[in-house]
């Protein structure tokens, strides 16, 4: 029977990985462009005086020191564990997947993650200072542990989740950048043989998420297994809230000896969507 020996979860966006200054001239210039937060200019005058107060330079350096602590703790945790495998479950953001199938879930059980440099000029001016935690400065392999992907590849389709599963990666896709975050970011001693479950983005139900994870935990294997969550983002921005469900959902995410959990985020606090648990 597998181990869990520890469970870890962070955010994988960019701004992790950006220089301060990025934060604002980068991503706050972004988002000023952005349709997708509707009408900035007006949400910049309803809201505009109280959020200057949380970007001054003292404010914006204070919170970066305090996420690349947390990513260092993060970072020197799973090394102190050293597990033989870590389980991530992250999101495909159409990196592997595209229009023509895009699975709810996804467990790839290649032998290796192969990742070459990223082409610069193809990714946007503000993104390019973060390109370092996703992909390295010469083509790389990732080793994967395929026995145990299969592994739980069945034990899932025996628990009633049809997953779907990859063991090839077509030489014009990649595997996502949330998988080689974690390589490139937390794995800094020794790379760690992987278990890559991919999560859609389109469409997924926090309920189903939190089914399939507990699912995957009694599988049977003699290897030390680390699981990392890429926790799917919770915004109270331009006036998005979590409905309940999503937050008894994340409550679910707790098994019953959380209270002896040593607990961990990757921004220095106690979010709910981050945690870091021993068992």
């Amino acid at each position: 029977m597998a181990q869990i020996v520890l469970g870890l979860a962070t955010s994988h966006s960019p701004m992790l990985s950006a220089p301060v200054e990025m934060w604002t001239m980068g991503f706050g210039a972004k988002d000023a462009l952005d349709s997708r937060l509707g009408d900035f200019q007006e949400l910049r005058r309803r809201n505009g005086a109280r959020v200057a107060q949380e970007l001054s330079a003292e404010k914006l350096q204070e919170r970066h020191h305090a996420v690349q602590s947390g990513v260092a703790a993060i970072a020197d945790t799973l090394s102190r564990y050293s597990p033989d495998v870590v389980l991530i479950i992250g999101d495909d953001q159409y990196e592997l997947f595209r229009e023509d199938h895009v699975p709810a879930v996804n467990i790839h059980w290649g032998d290796t993650i192969e990742r070459a440099p990223v082409k610069l000029e193809n990714v946007p001016a503000f993104r390019r200072a973060s390109m370092w935690a996703y992909y390295p400065e010469r083509p790389e392999k990732y080793p994967c542990n395929a026995t145990l992907a299969r592994h739980v590849i069945e034990s899932l389709i025996t628990r009633e989740f049809d997953v779907s599963h990859t063991r090839v990666v077509p030489s014009d896709r990649e595997i996502g950048h949330a998988f080689t975050f974690v390589v490139r970011r937390l794995m800094t001693n020794r790379i760690i043989p992987q278990v890559p479950v991919m999560l859609n983005t389109i469409r997924r139900r926090s309920r189903r998420c939190v089914a399939a994870t507990r699912s995957v935990a009694p599988c049977e294997s003699p290897s030390r297994v680390g699981m990392k969550r890429n926790p799917w983002r919770l915004s109270r921005r331009a006036g998005y809230r979590t409905s309940s469900s999503t937050r008894r959902s994340i409550g679910a995410c707790w098994p019953p000896w959380r209270k002896k959990m040593p607990r961990k985020s990757a921004a220095g606090r106690n979010p709910s969507s981050n945690w870091a648990a021993q068992r």
